[in-house]
């Protein structure tokens, strides 16, 4: 059903009369033997899913830097590119000059994020509007100009902020983060209000070490504040602490995503908006589209989605995105893919189908699941040659179809 989501099929199939109890009668004439199997379509399950969190991982880390301070962008920088970890660097743009921004630019690669932390660091809360603009929009554009990059996301100075500099940061940024101590919860977000722990002097690697496991363990969005590194800088971390943690945070990385600020507000946005639909689906391929809506310059942030397949697709090739697995569940197949929600097509191919098994008597082997077809088909081994009449009947008796064959054996 090429252009249709697989939401909108579910929905308008839910009303057809071949849908609610599916009763399959196979019928074996002259012998009075007869199968069946029953199929609630209420408990299938979704032809997709979005993973609240990229990679299929449980938790989230961002690790997130306030000011600007040179050994951030040495002595953390480096670091941070020995664990491949990105981050999101807070600068406040009066602290920049043109020198240091063309130095930092050759070793600040794109999946390190500049965002703002204002013009001066001020507190915004007692200043007027036209202060507060300046702080809060002239920052982003001399960001954006010293780094030749989009300033996304914002951070309150000394974590002051009230109502009216929220609905300003709002309307420049698409999230900001704020001081107040505390863990994000995927589904109940505080965009512009972005809870935060604080890692600095006299916080110990165990305390550190225990917010990393409580995101894995509540599948919650952690983001760290750090402010200074060896001796410089705003209650200073110890160099060696701050290694000795990326480690810990390495060695949790199969359950954990560490990712920059806006690229998990990028995820959380897409994933709410996210459309996958058919291009041209059969039994043999799937070609499909995911689509955001939203703006892919900006956007561009890779969704992980779990695909319902056929059940005998046992292994498949996918083109057009990264194929992470396919999973066995309750009789499901399933594959796992990341993909970039940009509206271009990918394709899913089978390159292993599930074999019709040898056990005696009349065994029903493969029902098609299809999602994008309005046709099933059924397949059923017969050891020995014998006449059978197919049946597909709704659940109050009316016979959908019927089909005889006669002096038939093996896989039919």
């Amino acid at each position: 059903m090429p252009g249709n989501s697989f939401s909108k099929y579910i929905l308008s199939h839910l009303k057809n009369k071949f849908f609610g109890w599916l009763v399959i009668l196979i019928q074996l004439l002259g012998i009075g033997f007869s199968y069946s199997q029953t199929i609630n379509i209420e408990k299938i399950n979704p032809l997709y899913r979005v993973a609240p969190v990229y990679g299929f991982k449980k938790g989230i880390v961002s690790l997130t830097f306030d000011n600007g301070y040179a050994s951030q962008f040495g002595i953390g920088l480096r670091a941070l590119k020995r664990f491949h970890f990105p981050a999101t660097f807070y600068i406040v743009s009066s602290f920049i000059d043109n020198a240091k921004a063309l130095e930092l630019k050759r070793d600040l690669p794109l999946e390190y994020e500049i965002g703002s932390h204002t013009s001066h660091h001020t507190h915004l809360a007692a200043i007027d509007n036209n202060d507060l603009l300046d702080e809060v929009l002239v920052s982003k554009y001399q960001l954006e100009h010293l780094f030749d990059r989009r300033v996304l996301t914002f951070a309150y100075p000394w974590g002051d902020f009230n109502p009216k500099v929220k609905n300003t940061v709002e309307n420049f940024y698409m999230a900001a983060r704020s001081a107040n101590l505390g863990y994000n919860w995927l589904d109940n977000l505080d965009v512009y209000g972005l809870k935060v722990q604080a890692f600095n002097q006299g916080i110990n690697n165990r305390t550190a070490e225990s917010w990393v496991d409580f995101a894995i363990q509540y599948r919650c969005w952690l983001i760290e504040m750090i402010h200074g590194i060896q001796g410089v800088g705003y209650k200073p971390l110890d160099s060696t602490e701050f290694v000795s943690h990326l480690e810990y945070i390495n060695g949790r990385t199969s359950d954990l995503w560490v990712a920059s600020v806006s690229d998990v507000i990028k995820y959380v946005n897409e994933a709410n908006r996210v459309n996958v639909s058919c291009v041209s689906c059969t039994d043999s391929l799937y070609q499909l589209m995911v689509d955001d809506g939203l703006d892919d310059s900006i956007f561009d942030q890779e969704l992980s989605i779990e695909l319902h397949l056929p059940e005998r697709w046992q292994q498949v090739n996918v083109f057009g995105a990264v194929l992470v697995d396919v999973q066995f569940t309750g009789g499901n197949s399933i594959a796992r893919i990341n993909v970039l929600p940009n509206a271009k097509p990918f394709t899913i191919k089978p390159k292993a189908l599930k074999q019709a098994g040898n056990s005696q008597g009349l065994k029903c082997v493969f029902i098609s699941e299809n999602p994008f077809s309005d046709i099933i088909r059924i397949a059923v081994y017969l050891p020995d040659p014998d006449d059978v009449s197919v049946k597909l009947i709704t659940t109050n008796g009316a016979v959908v179809t019927q089909s005889n064959r006669n002096n038939v054996t093996g896989e039919v």
